[in-house]
């Protein structure tokens, strides 16, 4: 659809309250300059503004990390299990007792086992493997909806289909930060500019943490 030129539908002409309006009220005609357009119209053109506002920001590739990040724990979590609970019973087989220095690397995820020297019970231990795998199929079955959802939102990116990654309370919490910081923002600072504070804050915390880390590993 064409976007007709008395609509606003560049981040550099959309200030922050109408940002905001757009946004979290639905209130598209804040874009109109001038004349008369459909609500489609000022709807995509907003959609236009979002996009541009989103690569500025870098929030894309925040959210694509943050996915991404949570799935590695989720495979870390299903690979350590899994490995526990085989070890433990191959090792109970073995020896008649299972490998107790080893129960901390379930502990972490919530499950606790107790082995009696007085009175063991392999068929209560066992019993108790069985129990912690059909505790963890929930997150086998996250780990393969998180996928899809990263899937789809790379998906997304690549055809530039953008979605709102923000709620108002997300929002006004990130201003707060930026103005927290010595940024100045009103309601009539540009979205072109709130996208390119965001992605320079984001940029100077992630070098201050990696000068954090540095300095960590060198004591």
């Amino acid at each position: 659809m064409t976007i007709p030129e008395n609509i606003i539908q560049c981040a550099a002409d959309c200030n922050k309250k109408q940002f905001m309006q757009c946004a979290f009220q639905q209130k598209f005609k804040c874009l109109l300059i001038t004349g008369e357009a459909t609500d489609e119209q000022m709807r995509i053109a907003f959609e236009l503004i979002y996009a541009e506002y989103v690569d500025l920001a870098g929030l894309y590739q925040t959210r694509e990390f943050e996915m991404s990040a949570y799935i590695d724990s989720l495979e870390k979590r299903i690979s350590s299990v899994k490995r526990f609970v085989e070890l433990q019973r191959l090792f109970l087989k073995e020896f008649d007792v299972p490998f107790l220095p080893g129960f901390g690397i379930v502990k972490k995820y919530g499950h606790r086992l107790y082995w009696d020297f007085n009175y063991p019970d392999k068929d209560a231990f066992l019993k108790k493997l069985q129990q912690i795998e059909g505790a963890e199929v929930r997150y086998q079955a996250e780990l393969n909806k998180k996928v899809n959802e990263l899937v789809e939102f790379r998906k997304k990116r690549v055809k530039k289909e953008f979605t709102l990654l923000e709620s108002r309370k997300q929002f006004i919490t990130s201003m707060n930060r930026l103005q927290q910081n010595k940024y100045v923002i009103d309601d009539k600072t540009s979205m072109e500019e709130i996208g390119l504070m965001i992605k320079d804050y984001k940029d100077m915390a992630a070098e201050a943490d990696m000068e954090k880390s540095i300095r960590r590993n060198k004591r």
